[in-house]
């Protein structure tokens, strides 16, 4: 019985924590700036001809991260 309670409070607390993450649906974690390396290799693959999803796989950033890069050079 005592197993099962502390199951119990142990679930309601995660569920807590992930609702206090929880941004427009999404959990967001705050990231570093991508540094101008990174984003030159991104520009200049967009720019051959490559793909988002491709560049995303390449660079190992996300897809939005990807798509700021391309949309603010």
């Amino acid at each position: 019985m005592n197993v099962l309670q502390e199951h119990y409070k142990l679930k309601k607390r995660i569920s807590v924590l992930e609702e206090e993450l929880m941004l427009d649906g999404e959990i967001t974690f705050q990231k570093n700036p991508v540094n101008e390396i990174l984003k030159n290799q991104v520009i200049s693959l967009y720019k051959q001809g490559v793909n988002v999803d491709q560049i995303t796989k390449q660079s190992a950033l996300s897809k939005q991260e990807v798509l700021s890069v391309i949309k603010n050079s």
